[in-house]
């Protein structure tokens, strides 16, 4: 009885743990992202001197030009560079999807305090 107790036992943590889903950890930012050097030029690529959020046609009133622009709607601008290729809210529109690199990079630089550097 209880060598059947321990193996419904082990057979159960077996199937548990194989309907886990192996989640590789987010990575870490270790280089400080600057705002002048990596983000401003991330956004006047990509956003601002396209025509979309520049200060003269801000789409949706978000204007992406400058530092003040960017910080305030920094974590909007996070969650629709995230979004998965072919989702309508992507960004940068009619663009492809940026790079997981530069990406991360923006995250950091929000983890990192949205610093003004």
């Amino acid at each position: 009885m209880k060598f059947l107790i321990l193996f419904v036992t082990m057979v159960s943590v077996v199937a548990i743990s194989s309907c886990r889903k192996d989640v590789a950890p987010a990575p870490t930012c270790v280089e400080e992202i600057s705002y002048s050097a990596k983000i401003q030029p991330l956004m006047d690529l990509n956003c601002s001197t396209s025509g979309c959020h520049d200060a003269n046609t801000a789409q949706s009133g978000v204007d992406l030009s400058n530092y003040a622009g960017v910080n305030a709607n920094a974590t909007g601008v996070l969650t629709v560079i995230q979004l998965e290729e072919g989702n309508p809210g992507l960004m940068p529109l009619g663009g492809p999807r940026l790079a997981d690199s530069l990406i991360q990079q923006f995250s950091c630089w929000i983890e990192q305090g949205k610093l003004d550097n």
